[in-house]
């Protein structure tokens, strides 16, 4: 909906208020909980946005089940590093603190990772929660000047999985505060899995349970018209979710809704493994598979590798076309501040560690990657980018 002349097609204008005279308000009284509330747009990380239809009752069910995981209180003062328009600012921060009874402290857009540190100490935040891309810078931000983070009890991340190696920093940094790794996604909710402070010795770096309420399951590739099938104990598939905090489907989107809301399930796109102990390990977003004539290399395990490397500040691994193998193995990385990266090394240090398939054949040194405003990569972006150079 559009404030403007000149609309693209198949948008509509937003009514002038003081154009439709005196509105009379509906009567509260006919709304149910299973009526529509909110849309909510996905971040549009591998494809365009699309919009999320929420009820009321999705929007209590994320927030009861996001705020379970993280375990809030009344005496709790939570922050989150999110846009507004989100689901997690919306029904993770928002509806959780109302739920659990916690104040929330939402940031402006325009924040540096300084002025967010000064805002959890001036507003004695308790529980810190954001994706690991703005955890990663924050902790770097703290190493660099002196913030008092003492009342931090717990830090939240999600969103993607986050790496060993920034785990043990905020260990190291933020030694009171304990850490919740949660997986969920907009239509979700964004309620879904929760590896609890509790099983970070044993799991780093899993995205862990299934969420109070909720339900998750992995599932071989899907085809319209067919069932839904578990895959066998440790193969690799595909998270399908089913709780009361899914949403009703893609607002005026029928074809998009009938592909991932399935027979009471959200398909989610996103790729795991169950270990032994019933834990799920992320492994990639099924887009950002890397198919190299025949091998599948995911790009998540790569990148961590990538970061593991001194010199590399940010990195991301896209699949680019082949004339042989179909796909090949693009690595586009960012130095940290005065330091440069020797590409030849990267590739030496990646050989250490990967099979021969899994390491990168094309590499891209950039200022920055793309991001959307919750921190994510943008994908999407990077390959047309890669692909015009």
């Amino acid at each position: 909906l559009l404030n403007a002349e000149g609309a693209p097609p198949g948008c509509e204008l937003w009514p002038e208020p003081l154009e439709r005279g005196h509105v009379t308000l509906p009567d509260t009284s006919a709304v149910t909980a299973d009526d529509s509330s909110c849309l909510l747009f996905t971040s549009g990380t591998t494809a365009r946005s699309k919009a999320v239809e929420h009820t009321h009752r999705s929007q209590l069910h994320a927030g009861a089940a996001m705020g379970a995981a993280l375990e809030l209180t009344s005496d709790d003062t939570y922050q989150g590093a999110f846009p507004l328009y989100t689901s997690s600012a919306f029904n993770l921060a928002c509806m959780s603190a109302w739920v659990y009874g916690a104040a929330v402290v939402l940031e402006e857009d325009g924040l540096s990772n300084e002025m967010r540190l000064r805002l959890i100490e001036s507003e004695c935040t308790t529980v810190y929660h954001g994706v690991p891309a703005i955890l990663h810078f924050l902790i770097e931000a703290y190493a660099r000047g002196y913030y008092d983070m003492s009342r931090v009890r717990r830090v939240g991340y999600g969103g993607a999985a986050m790496s060993r190696e920034i785990i043990e920093l905020y260990r190291c940094h933020w030694p009171n505060a304990d850490q919740v790794q949660v997986w969920g996604m907009t239509e979700t909710g964004p309620a879904g899995t929760v590896l609890p402070a509790r099983m970070l010795d044993t799991h780093a770096g899993a995205i862990g349970v299934a969420q109070l309420g909720c339900r998750v399951r992995l599932v071989a590739d899907y085809t319209p018209g067919d069932v839904l099938r578990e895959v066998a104990p440790g193969e690799v598939g595909e998270i399908a979710f089913s709780g009361p905090s899914a949403a009703r489907g893609y607002f005026r989107n029928p074809e998009a809704t009938a592909q991932t809301f399935v027979d009471g399930w959200v398909l989610s796109g996103d790729l795991a493994r169950q270990d032994a102990d019933g834990v799920l390990h992320y492994v990639d977003r099924k887009k950002d598979i890397i198919n190299r004539g025949g091998l599948k290399v995911a790009s998540a395990a790569v990148e961590d590798v990538l970061y593991r490397y001194e010199a590399v500040q940010e990195a991301a691994v896209i699949g680019v076309p082949h004339s042989h193998l179909g796909e090949d193995i693009a690595a586009c990385v960012v130095p940290r501040a005065g330091m440069e990266i020797d590409v030849a090394q990267l590739e030496e240090h990646c050989r250490q560690m990967l099979a021969d398939y899994e390491v990168p054949r094309r590499w891209y040194v950039l200022e920055a990657l793309p991001r959307n405003p919750m921190g994510k990569v943008q994908k999407n972006v990077l390959r047309e980018h890669v692909l015009a150079r």
